[in-house]
């Protein structure tokens, strides 16, 4: 059964908006850093797995209470009140990858509420994260290799460390019992793997 829809659908005015049609009656509803928060949770429930949501209600809690206790309105957030706040976070001896967490978070819930309405703009759309420095993994060389005497423990974390695989780590060590590897195991890596 097909319906016709009117010539009009879709024109009807909206209640709570402006009559000449302009969006500004969008945003008109100014949120609190509660109901904002509770919006976005209510979006992780539907979506993300349970850890997500519980990562996402600690780092925002925390910065929900900070704006709070400083008079910052949820609309009002920008990057000047974020710097602040990495700021007093770093001052409490927080780590940095617990601000990096922080930064991102941030910007991923404001992002999120500026699609949904929630805010006219994203006051951090243009803040910069800082990066973290990465850790720099050092691998040896073709000729080195672990001492003869070395356990399975040992061998197997050089094996890692050298990204290669332990049979070929250790086949010119033809040692067996509790200093080395058993014969089985240093022939290489099984088939199933």
């Amino acid at each position: 059964m097909a319906t016709a829809l009117s010539p009009h659908a879709g024109t009807h005015p909206v209640p709570g908006t402006p009559s000449d049609g302009s969006l500004t009656g969008a945003f008109s509803q100014s949120f609190t850093w509660e109901e904002a928060l509770r919006e976005f949770s209510l979006h992780l429930r539907a979506t993300r797995a349970r850890k997500t949501q519980r990562y996402y209600a600690v780092q925002l809690g925390g910065l929900a209470r900070w704006a709070s206790e400083n008079g910052v309105p949820f609309a009002g957030f920008g990057k000047r009140h974020m710097d602040r706040y990495l700021a007093g976070r770093a001052d409490a001896g927080r780590a940095q990858l617990t601000l990096h967490h922080d930064a991102v978070c941030a910007k991923a819930f404001f992002r999120w509420c500026q699609k949904n309405d929630l805010i006219g703009r994203s006051l951090l759309a243009d803040y910069e994260v800082r990066t973290l420095m990465r850790a720099v993994r050092i691998s040896g060389t073709p000729s080195e290799t672990p001492p003869s005497t070395a356990t399975a423990t040992a061998r197997s974390c050089w094996a890692c460390w050298t990204r290669r695989p332990i049979g070929e780590m250790c086949s010119t060590q033809e040692t067996s019992g509790p200093e080395g590897l058993s014969g089985g195991v240093t022939r290489g890596r099984d088939a199933r793997y």
